[in-house]
């Protein structure tokens, strides 16, 4: 039994592993001199950024991180500003190209309300937008100076997504989050039917619920300082700051459902803060952290998952921060395992993230600047690989070479048998793991298989045999255990089992087959069956059969099938010592199978065709 466990080990391996590398966080300056910027968008058509300045002002930088001279729109007349109120979001309308419809988030002056309102580009000069083209679409009245939320974005399906927080003072002491009759605390999702009004959507948990507002898409947010959306897969991810232990980030995989609802004030992470009046079930966060400068922080800005180019081992992750401490995260879901790794006081007041038409990510700080978010080990990586398969499964003859972009610079390497080079040989049949760290200490790990580069017997079924197609000498297994004679091309099995073959070939190489499970029912007899010589063999044309019986009929069937089972001559022989015709058929192995009926004989032998 042990060669079948060994083989099905063998085949259940892939033939190479996928090169890991792990990214290690950079910013780069990218654009600078901006006034409290809060949010970086892309209009979905040109390849600008546009900054959202707490002030009211949104001004455009263009794709080398020229800032323009004059704003793209200034509403600083309306907005209240300072503190966590301001001009907080922008949201590009999915047809902005062709009706130039934008959206904004801000706090209004005299009394602090959301303002929801969308406006219009010039027609004629899409970098300024009309500031007297306001149309308000909704309005919230803010029962205090913080928590206000504020980030808005398109989805793929159309609809805008906006996020409340839960109107501020310290526990949410008016329980908003909670309530389904405010829109406090919640992720709202509306449809802009025009640019001046909306309506609900059908799909909204709450849209036919006359005891709650239809505007709700999920609740239990205390102030989601930022979410996103999945460019590839749409999934939601929203970070939303604490209040005395924990930051979190929350996520949404689409397609979404609606009304999920994140625990506050309930919970504060996924620990109990306030339990009056909870009985319901709760959608915990994927991530947490606590309110240490170390390894937390005390605000958490939300980013997005990386899906630019110019970064591979950085797709795919999302990217998030904390305002206060400055350290940064980069968060992976892969089923039901979560990666997290940390990059201490990277940058701080990093108050959002954007991506540009690219998918490339940036970020923003209170600093004044625009940062490009990148990796560190991105030009990590392997050139080339050569790999020398075995001779033979019992030889240990393989390598393995690695070929690097930048052979100059000074690399660590450690092999998975301890090797330290670059090229390692004398290698038996398995799995090699690399681990290569660069001069900047990143590390990429990937792993080689060393085979060998035969082909492995084939086994076939020919009405009540098996035959291989392999040259050499013969030794059959059934269920893991050798039969004994059993040393020919082929058997006829007695029984139903899990048939191998061993063959070992010229060059003294023993090769086993992939498994074969019979069911003996399915043999359509149980005739006994010989082998018989064919002159020549090999050949190039005609053959002859010559049988150790002399029968006194010479009338014979002959049919030539091959290594696949398929039948490519058939014929009636009125002699069985006429020569064979194998002009018709290519180069190659056939099983030659002689049947005699009247003398209720068969056998079966193997010719090699030498030309076409």
């Amino acid at each position: 039994m042990g060669r079948v466990v060994i083989l099905l080990m063998f085949l259940f391996l892939s033939q190479h592993a996928k090169a890991i590398v792990q990214p290690d966080i950079s910013l780069e300056v990218f654009s600078s001199g901006y006034s409290d910027p809060l949010a970086v968008r892309n209009d979905g058509v040109n390849n600008w950024l546009y900054i959202v300045q707490r002030n009211g002002e949104i001004v455009i930088s263009d794709s080398l991180g020229n800032k323009a001279t004059v704003p793209f729109l200034d509403i600083k007349d309306r907005v209240l500003s300072g503190g966590e109120r301001g001009l907080l979001g922008l949201a590009f309308h999915p047809q902005f190209k062709t009706n130039r419809v934008f959206v904004v988030n801000y706090t209004r002056k005299n009394d602090g309300a959301t303002v929801i309102s969308t406006f219009k580009a010039f027609e004629n000069n899409l970098m300024e937008a009309n500031p007297k083209s306001e149309k308000i679409i909704l309005t919230i009245p803010q029962p205090s100076a913080n928590h206000n939320g504020g980030d808005i974005h398109f989805a793929k399906d159309g609809y805008l997504y906006i996020g409340m927080g839960d109107g501020g003072g310290g526990g949410d002491p008016k329980n908003y989050a909670q309530n389904l009759q405010s829109l406090l605390g919640k992720m709202l999702r509306i449809h802009l039917d025009s640019d001046s009004t909306y309506i609900i959507p059908d799909g909204n948990p709450f849209k036919n619920d006359r005891s709650k507002l239809g505007e709700i898409w999920s609740y239990g947010l205390r102030n989601p300082w930022r979410f996103s959306f999945d460019r590839l897969n749409d999934d939601l991810w929203i970070a939303d700051v604490g209040q005395n232990a924990f930051e979190e980030v929350n996520h949404a995989p689409s397609p979404r459902m609606g009304g999920e609802n994140y625990g506050w004030r309930c919970f504060e992470g996924d620990q109990v803060f306030n339990n009056t009046d909870c009985n319901e079930t709760y959608d915990f966060p994927i991530f947490t952290y606590n309110r240490t400068t170390a390894t937390g922080g005390r605000s958490i800005t939300g980013g997005f998952v990386y899906r630019g180019s110019e970064f591979p081992d950085l797709y795919g992750y999302y990217v998030c921060a904390d305002y206060l401490s400055g350290n940064f995260w980069l968060l992976k879901q892969d089923n039901s395992n979560l990666e997290v790794i940390l990059k201490n006081k990277v940058v701080s007041n990093i108050t959002s993230f954007g991506e540009d038409l690219d998918g490339e990510l940036y970020a923003s700080s209170f600093n004044g600047n625009i940062y490009k978010v990148g990796s560190l080990c991105s030009d990590l990586k392997i050139d080339s690989t050569k790999i020398q398969s075995i001779s033979c499964p019992s030889k240990t003859d393989g390598s393995i070479e690695i070929f690097l972009t930048n052979p100059s610079e000074q690399y660590k390497v450690l092999w998975s048998n301890g090797d330290s080079n670059l090229i390692i040989s004398d290698l038996e049949q398995g799995w090699y793991q690399l681990q290569l760290t660069d001069s900047k200490g990143c590390v990429l790990t990937d792993s080689f298989e060393v085979s060998f580069s035969k082909a492995l017997p084939e086994i076939v079924m020919e009405v009540d045999s098996l035959l291989t197609n392999a040259i050499g000498s013969y030794q059959w297994f059934e269920n893991g255990n050798p039969i004994d004679s059993a040393h020919e091309f082929f058997i006829i099995p007695q029984q139903s089992g899990i048939y191998q073959v061993e063959v070992t070939d010229l060059e003294d190489c023993k090769l086993l087959s992939e498994v074969f499970e019979l069911n003996i029912n399915a043999l359509k007899d149980n005739k006994s069956m010989e082998t018989f010589h064919i002159f020549p063999n090999p050949t190039n044309d005609f053959i002859t059969i010559k049988t150790s019986q002399n029968f006194n009929s010479k009338f014979g069937t002959v049919r030539v099938f091959d290594l696949n089972g398929r039948v490519v001559l058939e014929q009636t022989m009125k002699n069985i010592d006429s020569p064979i015709s194998l002009k018709t058929l290519s180069k190659g192995i056939y099983f030659i199978q002689l049947s005699i009926e009247d003398a209720g004989y068969r056998g079966i032998s193997k010719v090699v065709k030498i030309n076409d």
